[in-house]
C-alpha cells in the first residue's frame, strides 16, 4: 500500500503581509498530481490545516475544493486537528465526508479514532490523534500533569494489533526536533514528547514543526510543504511517500517546488540595483535582502521594490555595534529627540547618524508632530 504523509497547509497564511493564496492553490494542484502519478492509495494530512481558528472564506473554499478532487478519486484521507485548527470547524461535516472516505478526528474525547484499511493480505491501522495538551484530558484525569503525559494517557487507550502495520498520526512537538520562526514560540517548551512514547507504533506520521525532518527512523515531521518564513529560505520542501509491504516500510522523500520561491540576496545597495546583478532573477519570488552598505540607505525598501516587488526582509550585515550606556528616565527625557535618536544610532551602528540622515528624521517628525 502507498500513502502520501503531509502535514501544515497553513491554508489562509499571509508572510510578512502578502497573501500565500496563489502559492497555495498551485501547492495543492501539485500534491493532487503526485496523487496521480504515484497511484497513492491513502493520504495523511497530520494538522494545522487552516493557519487561524476562524479561517478565510478562500482558504475554507480552497480546502473544500482539495476534499471534492480527493473524493472524486476515492482515496482514503485522514485529517487531525492541528493547534491552529478550530475543532468545531474542522468537524463540520465529518458523517457525510465519512462516506466519500475523508476521515477528520479533531478532538480528542477519550478514544483515538482508527481506521482499518487492507491490500493485497496487508493490514494496516491508521490511529488519528488530533493536537493534545494536558488541559484536553485533564477532565478525564485530573492528575494529568503535562503534555507528555496527555499524550500516554491518549495512546493508552489504544488496543495495537500485533498482525498489523500501525501507523499513529499526530501533532505534537518531539523532543531533539529543530523549530523554525514560522511556528508558534509555545512549541517545544517544557511539555516536549519524548520519542520512546512512540515506541509500539511501525510509523509515526507527525504535524507541528515546519522542517521536515526524521527524529528516528520511522518518527517523521513531514514540515510544510510551502516556506513560511525567512529562516526556511534554505530548506528543501517535500512530501513523504510511505510504501508498506510485509509489515515493512520504504520512505521516500518527494521535493515539493514552490510556484514562487523564497530567496536570500546579498550585495551592496549598488550592486543589488544594478541591472547585471538582478536580471535573471525572478521578480515574482519572495526576497530577503541583506545589505553591505555601511551606512543606512535613505527609503531603501521603497526603492528596491520597483526591482524586488515581493520583499520579505531586509537587514545590515557587519555592523559594529556600540557599548549601551543606561540612564536614568531625569536623563532621558532631558536629552533632544534628535540627540537621542542620534546616540542609538550611534550605539546599534557603531558609526554617526549623517547629515542627510538627520534631515530626513526632521522632515518626518514635522509631518506627524
Amino acid at each position: 500500500m502507498r500513502l502520501l504523509h503531509l502535514s501544515d497547509l497553513h491554508l489562509g497564511k499571509q508572510v510578512h503581509g502578502y497573501s500565500m493564496q496563489e502559492e497555495q492553490e498551485a501547492m495543492l494542484d501539485r500534491m493532487l498530481d503526485l496523487i496521480d502519478s504515484q497511484k497513492v492509495d491513502g493520504l495523511l494530512i497530520a494538522g494545522d490545516i487552516y493557519d487561524r481558528s476562524t479561517p478565510s472564506e478562500w482558504a475554507m473554499q480552497l480546502f473544500d475544493r482539495f476534499l471534492a478532487k480527493l473524493s472524486e478519486r476515492g482515496i482514503e484521507t485522514c485529517i487531525i486537528a492541528g493547534n491552529h485548527d478550530s475543532a468545531n470547524r474542522l468537524k463540520y461535516g465529518d458523517w457525510l465526508f465519512q462516506k466519500h472516505k475523508i476521515h477528520i478526528a479533531a478532538r480528542f474525547d477519550g478514544h483515538v479514532d482508527r481506521l482499518q484499511l487492507e491490500k493485497n493480505g496487508q493490514k494496516i491501522h491508521i490511529y488519528m490523534l488530533p493536537f493534545l495538551k494536558k488541559a484536553y484530558v485533564r477532565k478525564l484525569d485530573p492528575a494529568c500533569s503535562s503534555d507528555e503525559e496527555a499524550v500516554c494517557y491518549a495512546l493508552g487507550t489504544i488496543d495495537l494489533d500485533p498482525e498489523a502495520f500501525n501507523i499513529l498520526m499526530a501533532h505534537q512537538f518531539v523532543e531533539g526536533s529543530q523549530r523554525c520562526d514560522s511556528e508558534q514560540k509555545s512549541v517545544g517548551g517544557s511539555d516536549g514528547i519524548q520519542a520512546s512514547v512512540f515506541e509500539p507504533f511501525d510509523y509515526v506520521a507527525l504535524g507541528h514543526l515546519h522542517s521536515p525532518q526524521s527524529v528516528t527512523e520511522k518518527i517523521r515531521y513531514a514540515g510544510t510543504l510551502l516556506k513560511y518564513s525567512v529562516d526556511e529560505i534554505h530548506q528543501k520542501k517535500r512530501a513523504l511517500l510511505l510504501d508498506i509491504c510485509d509489515k515493512k516500510i520504504e520512505v521516500h522523500e518527494i521535493e515539493v517546488p514552490a510556484l514562487h520561491d523564497f530567496v536570500e540576496i546579498e550585495g551592496d545597495y549598488m550592486t543589488l540595483s544594478s541591472k547585471t546583478f538582478y536580471q535573471d532573477l525572478n521578480k515574482e519570488d519572495y526576497y530577503s535582502i541583506v545589505l553591505l552598505d555601511e551606512h543606512d540607505i535613505p527609503y531603501v525598501r521603497k526603492k528596491l521594490e520597483t526591482i524586488y516587488p515581493k520583499i520579505l526582509k531586509i537587514t545590515y550585515k557587519n555592523r559594529r555595534q556600540g557599548k549601551l550606556e543606561t540612564r536614568s528616565v531625569q536623563e532621558m527625557e532631558a536629552i533632544d529627540p534628535l540627540a537621542l535618536i542620534a546616540s542609538f544610532y550611534q550605539e546599534q551602528n557603531g558609526n554617526a547618524i549623517s547629515e542627510e540622515q538627520k534631515k530626513i528624521i526632521k522632515d518626518l517628525w514635522e509631518e506627524t508632530i
